[in-house]
């Protein structure tokens, strides 16, 4: 706590940790400092828990404010790693194995400059347990207890080269939900509770400071859940069983050379549908999929696309943008409509597929809706009649001008000339192609 010169290198930490997943019931104390009540499930008894460390005043020769590197964090009661309100430390080559909750974690949300490093968790049972905790939303299904091998409340933390591998649900969790404006330090030694100290940041703009060839594997539901802005670069899952990148509403979100492969035999029952990519386009203002190579999934990309249900400027309008990637699935991109109604006259997004390639992956139980490089699923919800723009295809399949528009069928021109309602059995939709296509991409 406060201003340790801390150094923990190669040790053993095991069987530790008294607080435990679910609701916590901390003890009372009253105005004289008497206990009113004892508690059962006390906070903050982790197994390693950095506590608002601030670090050495005058600095450390290394950079770091405390150091934590190639420690074993065996069988955790609650968290096995945890930095809270700390900032500036190195976290490097450690293992957590068979923790609760989450392995590693960050807790408040405005931990700051902190690098994480060569970590591998493995083994994170979460808890399903409903447990409100003030100073999280009110009540929430126990904030960092879901079963994740990383849990970051914040963005602003390098996060490199990490691996996480059989968990309950989160390879990474990065979408810990909307905190606003946090006091982060405004210099190394900083204690950000005192005036002058601190910065404050919009941790819902802040994008992530760096998140880069990190990797997820094994019996987990997602590999990456991400609510931030920022960029996922060279990111790789395997065998995730719902979504390789789960991305939420983003303002402005990059994925980077993402490699995903799934696993054959699951797609052998057709009611199991893995995704590469899959963001909720509701509130984004750009996305980016860009050098993917996505494989035996389901559906490579999934999003639905349509005008925001939220007049917030800034975060309308947007373009989702997939270029320069191969996919090799059931389904390469999947375009939905609004689970709801458009409920406001925001600009229709506009979506995008550049110079991608497409291969029918064989083997597959049929699902519901037919194989398709572009399938387009237009009302999802009912009544729902907004009309969409067609999603611009351009150099389909790595072949210079082959250039076009995917409509949905009920969004087909009536008075265009027939080429416009021409199939084409490789995209999985209607296109419009010649003059008027190339018209309608230089808009």
């Amino acid at each position: 706590m406060r201003h340790p010169d801390v150094d923990i290198r190669y040790a053993l930490f095991k069987d530790l940790g008294r607080t435990r997943m679910g609701v916590l019931h901390n003890t009372e104390f009253a105005a004289d400092g008497t206990v009113r009540r004892v508690g059962t499930n006390q906070i903050g008894r982790y197994s390693i828990h950095f506590h608002h460390a601030f670090g050495p005043r005058d600095g450390r020769p290394d950079g770091y404010q405390f150091t934590l590197v190639g420690n074993a964090v065996d069988d955790a009661s609650k968290w096995g790693i945890t930095v809270h309100n700390s900032h500036y430390g190195l976290i490097r080559d450690n293992v957590v194995y068979n923790s609760r909750g989450a392995a590693i974690v960050t807790e408040d949300g405005n931990e700051s400059y902190n690098i994480f490093e060569r970590n591998f968790a493995m083994r994170s049972e979460g808890s399903g347990e409903f447990a409100p905790r003030s100073g999280y939303g009110g009540a929430t299904n126990d904030p960092g207890g879901e079963g994740a091998a990383f849990w970051f409340r914040g963005p602003n933390n390098i996060v490199r080269n990490n691996v996480a591998a059989n968990v309950d649900v989160f390879g990474y969790g990065i979408a810990a939900g909307a905190i606003e404006e946090v006091r982060v330090p405004a210099f190394k030694g900083a204690d950000n509770s005192r005036d002058g100290e601190y910065k404050v940041i919009d941790d819902v703009d802040t994008p992530l400071l760096e998140f880069t060839g990190n990797e997820a594997y094994g019996a987990i539901l997602n590999g990456v859940a991400l609510g931030w802005n920022g960029t996922i670069s060279n990111m790789r899952v395997w065998h995730a069983s719902r979504d390789a990148v789960a991305a939420f509403p983003a303002d402005r979100l990059t994925i980077d050379g993402l490699t995903v492969r799934g696993d054959t035999a699951i797609l052998a029952d057709a009611i199991e549908t893995p995704t590469g990519v899959w963001f909720s386009n509701y509130s984004a203002k750009s996305v980016t999929v860009r050098s993917a190579d996505i494989q035996a999934m389901r559906v490579g990309v999934a999003s639905p696309f349509f005008p925001t249900a939220s007049p917030e400027p800034g975060r309308g309008d947007g373009v989702a943008t997939i270029e320069n990637s191969f996919f090799r699935n059931y389904v390469g991109v999947a375009v939905a409509t609004a689970y709801t109604p458009s409920t406001t006259t925001s600009p229709i997004k506009k979506a995008v597929v550049r110079n991608s390639r497409f291969e029918p992956l064989p083997g597959v139980r049929p699902a519901q809706y037919p194989a398709a490089a572009i399938s387009m699923n237009y009302g999802m919800s009912f009544g729902d009649t907004t009309l969409r723009d067609p999603i611009i295809v351009y150099d389909f399949n790595g072949k210079p001008g082959d250039t076009f528009r995917v409509f949905y069928s009920l969004d087909l021109p009536t008075a265009q000339a027939p080429p416009c309602h021409a199939p084409r059995p490789d995209i999985g939709g209607f296109v419009c192609t010649g003059d008027d296509a190339t018209q309608e991409t230089r808009r």
